[in-house]
């Protein structure tokens, strides 16, 4: 029994399980997470350590090669990327995608244990990090004090705010930049410590000993146990003062009082925040992984709200939302909401417009909601998110949900017009046309299903678009299949009423396009009769016009993503390592009075120094007016006339700071478009190559702003041990590096409690003068017997200019280059481009390598990537198609309608401008799945049997309706109804040019193949 029959047999069954599609659907619609972009297991980790006051040098041999020793033979690891900058080594890790995560960072986990054994006593413990795109601020929060200094707003930030954010439901974790949090200051007096004969580190031992609780164990009393602690834990300044260290000669006790003060402070500044010229403080909050991201940004802004009530009666305090991560959500998914909304409106009105039958048009258009709804039940199953890709899958798809659908009622409609009854109309008509419409669906299935297995990084962002896709088309093949035969038989109405006299100027309207197709069919009947009779010069020029159109491609550039049109970016600044955090504040804050001057700018917010503890680098964040008040300018016309102003403003800077503008970065790596990585087994060797490329890249048009992540380096102090001297006096370098440093940046050496909280106790020295190891006072340190002994005889103190930062990549030295593209400008263009710069420079270097990263390598993987999947698309296409036809040339005709698919595509894209990028070759992609529809339709009729020209008018009608709704549906996503969907314009536009192209030539191409073909047949059999 076929399926049709079932459904009009059994329309309760059916009913029933259309019912429960929508309404499960429905609840899956309702429940699903909603989020930017698939939350997609990303294999990166990062291992970031921090080691106090040492240099680059010093923590990349110290920190970066014992973990990356460590490292270098984990199983699954496909690449090691390392920087070793002051005070702080970090380590990406990236893995196999078929590599479990779970799994891999447990393993580096531990050889990361294994690699802190050999770390200075003083390194911090590795800390490890997954790296996930959709892992962005829900909301970056500004925080300013009209009468508090910083590090008290920084204290009432950490033990109020933080706190009631941290509350709320599926908040992952809160973040405090720009704050300086308040510590205890043991400030020692270095003469006294002199005069005492103590050396910092004897003192900093005796406190950290002094100053903790210890549990002494327990005793048995009277058949009861006690537990026994030793309570010597800091609870008020006076007990740190008053607190022995030392005894010197005649037993002596020396107190922290006796040696020093010990009074609040602060931590040390590397951090600064301004916000339209007031400084104050920033607060990120995250989600949990997978939590709804605008259901905790609405939670936390109800949060945000209650605490500024409580404040607003003391006016000193302000708390203002500065970002909000959910916005861009809101503004993406409400743009592919409307235009799923304004592509369903416009399909139905062509459906309607073909049929002239309200009960035809709400039997076809049926499909749309169930076949929606059915997709969302199925993405619940498979545990997707709401989120861009996804629904503009649904978006795309809602042009095709109708075409099976309206082949099968068109189909059936003509047998009801040839008088059958409404139940065998159904039931023959939509078996007469089953094969055409598993074929049609299996064709989009065969070029999709593969994009939900492609390999790499662009295969994980893709594979919910493409298998969302995937779950439409197959519900939409039931409805065809199932629903429509059911409605027509019970709902369909009499053939008659199409052709009952019109009045109302819609009937007028439908009558008169129901004449111009039966004009179209005419046409089409005389031109199909001259194409046939010369196949071969129809071929001929169908193949010309093919390839015409094609041509464009030499001309189009081709990118990974499109240029970013969002109303936010950002200025970074870079001033040469050593300058202090209040220069680049002074600069950043220079550049910042520059850019508010330009109209378009609303807002800014400064950020000076960086996680890495950078206080040369700056960011400033800027954020656009409304589209409304820019005079018609794009975000990104905006950028390119602040780049043009910061090049001017720049030169005056006696700073002579690098600075230029970067757009957002909409993938979430924090990498620019453009990233190449030269790499050599000497750093040396990586410099010189580097700067020869850099320099040809400077004069190349088609890469803005590049910048070279090679600075001078910082000035460094090195102490220099003659180890005859430190031999004769015991010392020993690594406790005289540690005495020096205690000097320089302090010792913790403890922590002090106060109302509830801890704060970090910080043992340093009073020393203000400049060049301190350059006098004549001693430097005691403890020698092998722990007696104070003078570095200075054992030592030299020697200023030397080290690197500001080390990178290497697996293990190899490296040096970063990275750059925006100009608009127009094509990554694949520019890749070829620079590859020759590379080769140039690398000759007579030696061993060079350069590897590309960011959109660079993206753009490599999709390329690669989106082959392979077209490739296994059309193979598995022609496969299929066989397989229902049972022949190898009917499913190789419908192939050869896929270039002139992908030939209107590509002249559609050129002529709109666009690049040939990730959206745009998936919209190429749909055409393939789709440009055979038309193609199968025309073969199944003629397969059927009678003449060649009827059976091809016959199927006019449907091919255009398809045609058309397919146009309809995608046509909101050509158009682009406002920013927040310019970036995926080209994936419309590729399709209306396709869909056109495809539907016109297709027509004429396999009517004349199949009469090339039947001619052939007869030649040889009349052999």
């Amino acid at each position: 029994m076929s399926i049709a029959k079932l459904s009009v047999n059994r329309p309760i069954f059916i009913s029933s399980i259309v019912l429960l599609i929508l309404f499960a659907g429905w609840r899956s619609l309702t429940s699903l997470p909603v989020s930017l972009f698939p939350d997609t297991p990303m294999p990166w980790i990062a291992v970031t350590t921090v080691y106090p006051g040492a240099g680059p040098s010093e923590i990349e041999s110290a920190i970066t090669q014992p973990l990356e020793d460590e490292i270098a033979s984990l199983e699954g690891v496909k690449k090691v990327s390392s920087t070793s900058q002051e005070s702080v080594s970090v380590i990406w890790v990236e893995f196999h995608l078929d590599v479990a995560l779970d799994g891999a960072e447990q393993r580096l986990r531990e050889r990361a244990a294994q690699a802190s054994a050999k770390f200075p006593r003083d390194a911090e413990l590795p800390t490890l990090e997954r790296f996930n795109p959709s892992n962005q601020p829900v909301l970056s929060i500004f925080v300013k004090s009209k009468s508090m200094d910083r590090v008290n707003l920084t204290d009432w930030t950490e033990r109020e705010l933080r706190v009631a954010l941290t509350r709320i439901p599926k908040v992952g974790r809160v973040e405090i930049l720009g704050g300086q949090k308040p510590e205890v200051w043991i400030s020692l007096d270095s003469k006294r410590l002199g005069l005492a004969r103590l050396p910092l580190l004897q003192v900093a031992q005796s406190l950290k000993d002094s100053g903790s609780n210890v549990p002494a164990g327990s005793f048995t009393n009277g058949g009861n146990e006690t537990t026994l602690s030793s309570i010597a834990q800091f609870t008020s300044l006076d007990d740190v003062r008053n607190r022995v260290v030392a005894f010197g000669s005649g037993e002596r006790s020396f107190h922290v009082s006796d040696l020093g003060t010990v009074e609040w402070g602060a931590e040390k500044e590397r951090s600064q925040v301004f916000r339209n010229g007031v400084q104050g403080i920033i607060v990120n909050l995250y989600k949990q992984s997978g939590a709804n991201t605008i259901q905790v940004a609405d939670l936390a802004r109800a949060e945000i709200d209650k605490v500024s009530q409580e404040l607003t009666q003391s006016g000193d305090l302000s708390i203002e939302v500065i970002q909000d991560g959910s916005k861009p959500i809101r503004d993406n998914i409400f743009d592919v909401w409307e235009s799923i909304a304004l592509g369903i409106l416009l399909t139905i009105i062509v459906v309607y417009l073909f049929l002239g039958s309200f009960r035809s048009t709400v039997i076809t258009g049926f499909a749309i909601p169930n076949s929606l709804l059915g997709a969302f039940l199925l993405m619940a199953v498979f545990g997707f998110s709401v989120n861009i890709m996804t629904l503009l899958a649904l978006s795309l798809s809602v042009g095709l949900l109708v075409d099976d659908a309206i082949v099968v009622r068109e189909n059936i409609f003509k047998h009801r017009e040839a008088g059958s009854s409404a139940r065998d109309a159904a039931i023959n008509g939509a078996n007469e046309v089953a094969l055409a419409v598993v074929a049609v669906t299996a064709a989009i299935l065969a070029m999709f299903g593969p994009v939900g297995f492609l390999k790499g990084v662009t295969g994980q962002f893709f594979r919910e678009f493409g298998l969302t896709v995937c779950f439409a088309v197959l519900v939409s093949l039931f409805d065809a299949m199932a629903v429509a035969p059911m409605l027509s038989a019970y709902w369909g109405g009499h053939a008659a009423l199409i052709h009952q006299k019109r009045t109302n100027p819609i009937q007028w309207l439908v009558r008169r396009f129901e004449k111009l197709q039966n004009r179209l069919e005419d046409l089409y009947r005389r031109a199909l009769s001259l194409a046939i009779q010369s196949p071969w010069k129809s071929l001929g020029i169908l193949f010309i016009a093919s390839i015409s159109l094609a041509s464009v491609v030499t001309k189009t550039p081709s990118s990974f993503l499109p240029t970013d049109q969002s109303d936010t970016f950002s200025v970074q600044v870079t001033l040469n390592p050593g300058v202090a955090l209040s220069t680049t504040a002074k600069v950043a804050k220079h550049i910042a009075a520059k850019v508010s001057e330009v109209p378009s700018v609303d807002h800014l917010t400064i950020q000076v120094g960086n996680a890495s503890q950078e206080i040369n680098r700056a960011s400033i964040l800027v954020k656009l007016k409304g589209p409304s008040d820019r005079s018609g300018k794009s975000p990104s016309e905006i950028r390119e006339q602040v780049r043009e102003m910061l090049n001017l403003t720049v030169k005056g800077v006696p700073e002579n700071p690098e600075v230029y503008v970067s757009q957002n970065d909409i993938s979430g790596s924090g990498m620019r478009p453009f990233n190449l990585v030269i790499q050599a087994k000497n750093l040396r060797q990586a410099e010189e190559v580097a700067r020869a490329v850099y320099a040809k890249i400077q004069s190349y048009d088609n890469l803005v702003s590049p910048v070279i992540e090679l600075k001078p380096g910082s000035k460094q102090l090195q102490i220099q041990m003659d180890s005859k001297g430190a031999g004769l006096l015991g010392i020993n370098p690594v406790t005289a590096g540690l005495e020096v440093r205690g000097r320089l940046e302090g010792l913790k050496v403890g922590r002090f409690r106060s109302e509830g909280k801890e704060y970090d106790l910080r043992l340093k020295t009073l020393d203000p003068a400049r060049n301190w190891y350059k006098r004549d006072q001693e430097i005691l340190v403890p020698n092998l017997n722990f007696n104070p002994v003078d570095l200075r005889k054992a030592a030299q103190f020697v200023e030397v200019v080290g690197p500001s930062r080390i990178e290497r990549l697996n293990r190899l030295y490296s040096v970063r280059i990275t750059a925006d593209l100009a608009d127009g400008a094509g990554l694949g263009e520019i890749l070829k481009v620079v590859d020759g710069y590379v080769r140039e420079a690398a000759q007579g270097r030696g061993d060079i390598k350069h590897v590309y990263e960011g959109d660079s390598e993206s753009y490599e993987e999709m390329s690669e990537s989106m082959g392979t999947a077209t490739l296994f698309g059309l193979v598995l296409l022609f496969l299929v198609l066989a397989s229902l036809y049972e022949s190898f040339l009917l499913s190789a005709l419908n192939l050869f309608s896929l270039p002139l698919a992908i030939s209107g595509a590509l002249f559609a894209i050129w002529l709109k401008g666009e690049t040939l990028n990730i959206y745009s070759l998936i919209g190429v992609l749909l055409l393939l799945g789709v440009a055979t529809k038309n193609s199968i339709l025309l073969v199944e009729s003629v397969h059927e049997g009678g003449n060649l020209i009827h059976a091809c008018v016959k199927r006019l009608r449907p091919i255009l309706m398809t045609s058309l709704a397919l146009m309809a549906g995608t046509l909101p996503i050509a158009i682009g109804l406002n920013e927040a969907s310019a970036q995926r314009t080209g994936m419309g536009i590729a399709i209306l040019g396709g869909t056109i192209t495809s539907t016109l030539f297709t027509l004429f191409l396999i009517p004349c193949l199949l009469t090339v073909a039947g001619r052939a047949k007869i030649a040889w059999s009349n052999r």
